[in-house]
């Protein structure tokens, strides 16, 4: 499988934040085991690209995100 990379940049006193995510490997395995239209599959793959950015903004370990 594809390694999958997410990026966190921190600046201006930690008052500045971006991310950047690369995803193509886990939403291509997702499409596979789920068998869905490109449409799904590109929703998908935003949702879990969304999904692992706001986790990482989690303060704490104990912390929980629903989506």
């Amino acid at each position: 499988m594809k390694h999958d990379y997410l990026i966190r940049v921190l600046g201006a006193n930690e008052k500045v934040r971006g991310f950047a995510v690369d995803t193509k490997g886990i939403v291509e395995h997702a499409r596979l085991i789920h068998h869905n239209t490109p449409l799904a599959s590109a929703i998908l793959g935003r949702l879990m690209s969304a999904g692992l950015m706001m986790g990482q903004m989690l303060k704490s370990k104990d912390d929980k995100l629903t989506v």
